[in-house]
This record gives C-alpha cells, structure tokens and sequence, in this order.
C-alpha cells in the first residue's frame, strides 16, 4: 500500500514538472518586421514657386497612427512602419494632398521625395457643351485672368453626380487655359468617350474644376478604382452640363 501511495505522488509531481517545464519553454511570438521612411518634400505655389518654408507638411501611414511633419527644410522621418504594401499621405491646408504607395521591406530605409503644389486661387464657370463633328466641344471661363498659364480638368459621368471622385467618372480631360485668356475651350471625341464606356445615345454629364499648370506633378494612381486622382484642383467645381453622345 505503502509502495502505491508513493507512486500516485511521483506519478502527480512527474505531471506538474512537465506542465511548468512547458510554460517555461514556451516563446512569444516574434514582432512583426518593420522598416523606416524618411524624404522631404517641397512646397510651391500656383506658378511653381518654392515657398520660403517647408514645414508642417503632415505625412502619415494610413491605417495607422504613425505619423510625422516636415521641418522647415521638408524633411521628415517615420520608424517602425509594419512590413507590407503602405499608402502614404502627404497633406498640408491649402495645399494638394498627395499619396503614393510603397512596400515596406524591412530595409534600413526608404525614401519619398515629393512636391505639394498651392491649391488654384481661382474657380471656373459658365461651363456649356455642345456637339461638334466627331465629338463634344465644352467652353468655360475662369473667375480671374492671370499672367501665367493656368489648366481645367473636366470629368464626365453617366449622371448629375459627377465630380472629381474616382468613383463619379468615367473620363477626365486636363487642359491649359492660356496667360491672360478669359475663356477656354477643350473637347472630348466620340471615340475617347465609348472607350470610356459611354453608349451613343446617352446621356453625359460633365463638370469643371480649375487647375495649375503643373498638375501633373500631384496627381496620383487610385489603387481601388484604377483612375487618375487630381489633387490640386479648386475646392469649388463648375456648373454641371449634360448633352447627349451622338
């Protein structure tokens, strides 16, 4: 009796031993792998020039809470971004907010050098179309005429919600209104539009929104909708139009 006694309690002390050996033994997941950006960015005005500082540009990780401001020189620095593909947002109050996306691989560093350009001080109006051989004509005019070239975007959709939304467009058109000029005229052909996916017979709408000449720069790829994103464009759009595609 004496002998199954002692065997029980070595047998329940054996079982304690290699519970607590296996909590010892057991490790914490690693951390998730991260990496650093850092770059600096410029700020310039309507007609491209630099501004005399470059400071408080917010550029954050969507999705996250990770986020820096550029210093007076534009610089800025974000560590201990997670591994994978990350949208990065560059902003500033009157200026175009810019994204751009980029994998985080771990290395040591990467880098995103970029430009925000002041947002248009002017609107455009009076916006009109009408059909043309072989297409669309639409006619504006901006709110004020300045000595340097300006542009206008003009995005057409299959209903009055059009605007600069990647989501209510389907075409987009960026054209320059000329040094001084108090008007502008820009077209859109029937072809550019049924590649687009308008039928004949339909009806489109189209809106205008004022632009700076250099645009381009600050324009960035829509990854969910696979479209242009206009970023310095007036906050305020045109009247909206609509006429139906021969």
């Amino acid at each position: 009796m004496r002998n199954v006694i002692l065997s029980v309690l070595f047998t329940f002390m054996f079982v304690l031993l290699s519970n607590g050996c296996k909590k010892n033994d057991a490790t914490a997941p690693d951390p998730p792998a991260t990496g650093n950006l850092i770059g600096s960015v410029e700020l310039r005005n309507e007609n491209g020039d630099p501004a005399s500082s470059y400071n408080a540009v917010t550029v954050s990780v969507e999705g996250t809470n990770l986020s820096s401001q550029t210093d007076s020189s534009g610089n800025y620095s974000i560590t201990g971004i997670e591994q994978g593909v990350r949208i990065i947002s560059f902003s500033k109050n009157g200026y175009g907010t810019y994204k751009s996306r980029i994998n985080i691989d771990g290395t040591p560093y990467q880098y995103i050098n970029l430009e925000l350009y002041k947002l248009p001080s002017f609107n455009v109006n009076q916006l009109s179309a009408k059909i043309i051989t072989n297409g669309i004509e639409l006619t504006g005019e901006p709110t004020n005429s300045v000595h340097y070239p300006r542009g206008v975007v003009v995005f057409a959709f299959t209903d009055s919600t059009v605007c600069s939304d990647p989501s209510k467009y389907l075409y987009a058109n960026n054209s320059m209104i000329y040094p001084d000029s108090i008007n502008f005229t820009t077209s859109a052909t029937v072809y550019e539009l049924l590649q687009k996916g308008f039928k004949s017979g339909q009806t489109i709408y189209f809106v205008a929104y004022a632009t700076i000449s250099y645009n381009y720069y600050t324009n960035y790829f829509d990854w969910t909708y696979n479209k242009t994103v206009y970023t310095c464009i007036s906050n305020t759009p045109s009247n909206k139009v609509s006429v139906k595609l021969p």
